[in-house]
């Protein structure tokens, strides 16, 4: 018997509703010329040899995620993106610098949440986003604790999404559960034209998302000031959305103060692997 990912109500042919992974309008007010076929690998990466499990064609102008109830898609999630269509697009005008309220700052980060979800949910790959926790987001209205959201801007321009984890981090090797924790972590990247939105989770609340300060990184979520100043910077672009999923972030238990010289070892690590990667 399957049942809503949100609201975790039964599914039937009169209640049963399809989601848009990616909305409609956002597709619509992009700048024409893109490639909205894809091919979605489930791969092994960063190990080596890197192992493809599972590949897929599909179109975002037609990918969509069966899971969801009438109630929870024609309510609070049509509502919700109603509420993200004019930040979006204002973050998507790069001419313009953009100053984000803390309550503009909380829609995008719901928004990433809940498109997070669709997209992993609908995607040939395996679940990340746990539904213990979607549930509790549907229930509560918030955010689940340790979610991190992150704007980035992109010299390569394309519309593209990335699921998986993240395996960079510092943590003592006394940390408990350490290889389950990265296990369990997970991050959900968005690109539409130059515009990227990351979201990043971890199930400890110990282990910190810090950016890599190379580039510049809007910390959208958790809120630590009323307002945030956003502004595309030519020279503080990404060259693409795989360097900013899997490459500018690291996870770090708290207690550990990151000096000058250890950021550079990793920023070593970093572009090591994504010169083996071919990124």
């Amino acid at each position: 018997m399957k049942r809503c990912i949100f609201c975790d109500s039964i599914l039937t042919n009169r209640t049963r509703s399809k989601e848009h992974v990616i909305p409609k309008w956002i597709l619509e007010n992009l700048e024409p010329g893109f490639t909205y076929d894809h091919t979605g690998k489930w791969t092994t990466f960063p190990n080596k040899p890197e192992h493809i499990i599972s590949v897929r064609n599909y179109s975002m102008l037609s990918s969509l995620l069966g899971g969801v109830c009438k109630s929870c898609n024609e309510g609070w999630m049509s509502n919700l993106e109603t509420e993200f269509k004019p930040i979006f697009i204002a973050l998507y005008d790069e001419q313009s610098p953009l100053i984000l309220t803390r309550n503009q700052r909380t829609v995008i980060a719901r928004w990433a949440y809940k498109t997070a979800i669709t997209v992993n949910y609908s995607a040939n790959y395996k679940k990340i986003v746990p539904l213990d926790q979607i549930h509790s987001f549907y229930q509560n209205n918030d955010l689940p604790q340790n979610i991190v959201v992150d704007v980035a801007f992109c010299k390569e321009v394309g519309i593209h999404h990335l699921i998986g984890g993240n395996r960079l981090a510092i943590i003592p090797d006394s940390f408990k559960g350490k290889e389950e924790f990265l296990d369990h972590s997970f991050v959900v990247t968005f690109q539409f034209d130059h515009l990227m939105i990351r979201l990043s989770w971890t199930p400890d609340a110990k282990i910190q998302v810090r950016n890599i300060p190379k580039i510049t990184v809007y910390r959208i979520h958790p809120l630590d000031q009323e307002e945030l100043l956003i502004q595309y910077i030519k020279d503080e672009l990404f060259d693409s959305i795989s360097h900013f999923h899997f490459f500018s972030t690291i996870f770090v238990e708290e207690s550990i103060i990151l000096k000058s010289s250890d950021i550079e070892l990793v920023v070593q690590k970093l572009q090591k692997l994504r010169s083996d990667m071919s990124f």
